[in-house]
């Protein structure tokens, strides 16, 4: 009986012993690590801090790729609007003319066929001049109206020149005219299809976009 106390008591210093070295070594490993992993993390919170720097230039590029697009993507639905709306203006079977002529009083005109004629307007001159108009000003837009001849306003308007002033007088009419309306009914009828090819678009700007940078 001695002999086994004895025997447990040496096994019990034995485990107390290894139980200690065991403590000290994993103690030991935990120091050796703790530098490592704490080198590990902050290349990873460099790898992340660049990469989130990498998507933001990225994203950066795709905005100015696409605001450098968007003039070009609304010409091209003002072009399928402006044809609609040249097809649907209505179109005289005689020269319209501008007359111009001194009077005493304003509110009386001259005789009809006695005034000076300044300039002469073939049928479709009206439509001749509806177009997706230059404003060179304008980045983020297209406009379509009326191209107003900014230069000699007299003479024969016919063939590529046109002059189309009066669009407002024959969509919304006049005191003695009630008009023929056409262009904001051809803008309704144009907006769907505008909208598509505009969308349609935009999508292969995007596409281009992400197989040129692999995302």
């Amino acid at each position: 009986m001695v002999y086994c106390l004895l025997a447990s008591q040496d096994t019990r210093q034995q485990l107390d012993f290894h139980r200690k070295k065991e403590t000290e070594t994993a103690h030991q490993r935990q120091i050796r690590t703790a530098p490592a992993t704490s080198n590990r993390q902050r290349r990873n919170a460099m790898t992340m801090e660049q990469e989130i720097e990498a998507a933001a230039r990225t994203f950066q590029k795709f905005g100015q790729v696409v605001g450098n697009d968007v003039r070009r993507v609304c010409a091209l639905g003002a072009s399928y609007f402006a044809s609609a709306a040249e097809s649907a203006a209505p179109q005289g079977s005689k020269p319209h003319k501008r007359y111009s002529t001194a009077k005493v009083n304003k509110a009386i005109r001259a005789p009809k066929g006695m005034g000076n004629v300044v300039a002469t307007y073939m049928p479709g001159n009206l439509a001749r001049s509806i177009r997706v108009l230059d404003l060179k000003k304008t980045k983020n837009a297209a406009f379509v109206g009326a191209k107003l001849n900014k230069g000699a306003v007299s003479g024969t308007f016919s063939g590529m020149r046109a002059d189309g002033y009066y669009m407002h007088m024959v969509e919304k009419g006049t005191k003695k005219w009630g008009g023929k309306p056409f262009f904001l009914a051809s803008w309704e009828r144009s907006k769907p299809r505008v909208t598509a090819i505009m969308v349609k678009e935009f999508e292969r700007t995007i596409a281009r976009f992400v197989a040129q940078n692999s995302i």
